[in-house]
């Protein structure tokens, strides 16, 4: 061989070996994204949905904070794509409307059995080792916070057991925003067949938003974040884009 040529040729490998990135896990078989147009009592929407495979075992479901840190924003893509997100949601409410740059997340948030946010909301979902979801009041859950590997807070409970529970009072929620008024809204549910559901719906209460949950099968259903904050991005893409950035998210990633 010319020893230019090969020279050249090493010259192109040790580039390529240099300058190659990390593939973004964007796909997965065990994270389908979809939609379905859902009849309720006050007519129809079409929905934005992400089935889980949660008996994937390479797959983790945890929360993920702006930035790495309390009191940030960032948009729900930006989160996705640095932690290598099949698909991301938006998670706890926060103060989005404070002035300045601190942005206070409102719900518990757990991430590897650390405490890394203590706040209050009416649910919250928690994720066990064995990625086994739970959706109960964040009052009960205070007690068995130990047990979750991660946790998120929001509300109000939507479903349990297959039949529609709201209660956004019962659960401390006195806001108009969230007991009567029509917003976009994001839920997080799961079936009895361990499949992590995240959806987004426009225009709807959280009472239509509880039937929608119900018509789609869902086993127990979660109010997340919603109004601006409301997003859903999977493979690479927003199906829901928020209008605003965010403080948290929850993802799933390809587990370390």
């Amino acid at each position: 061989m010319n020893k230019w040529l090969g020279w050249f040729i090493s010259f192109l490998l040790v580039l390529g070996s240099t300058v190659c990135l990390p593939v973004q896990a964007t796909e997965t078989s065990s994270v389908v994204a979809t939609g379905k147009t859902v009849s309720f009592s006050g007519g129809k929407r079409a929905v934005k949905l992400v089935y889980v495979n949660l008996n994937d075992t390479k797959l983790d479901v945890l929360p993920v904070l702006a930035g790495n840190k309390l009191g940030s924003t960032e948009s729900l893509e930006s989160m996705a794509k640095r932690t290598g997100a099949y698909a991301a949601i938006n998670g706890s409410f926060f103060n989005s409307f404070d002035k300045g740059a601190y942005k206070k997340a409102h719900g518990e948030i757990i991430i590897n059995h650390q405490e890394v946010n203590e706040g209050w909301t009416g649910a919250s979902i928690g994720f066990t080792e064995t990625n086994m979801p739970v959706i109960g009041s964040s009052r009960s859950f205070k007690t068995v916070d130990a047990s979750f590997k991660h946790m998120t807070s929001a509300g109000p409970t939507l479903l349990q057991g297959g039949k529609i529970v709201l209660n956004a009072k019962a659960e401390g929620m006195n806001d108009p925003k969230i007991t009567t008024q029509s917003s976009q809204r994001s839920f997080i549910g799961y079936t009895k067949t361990n499949r992590l559901v995240l959806g987004t719906v426009p225009n709807v209460t959280t009472a239509q938003l509880a039937q929608i949950c119900k018509e789609l099968g869902l086993e127990s259903a979660l109010n997340m974040d919603g109004g601006a904050s409301s997003g859903l991005y999977a493979n690479g893409k927003y199906l829901t884009k928020p209008g605003r950035l965010l403080s948290n998210a929850l993802v799933i990633i390809p587990k370390k």
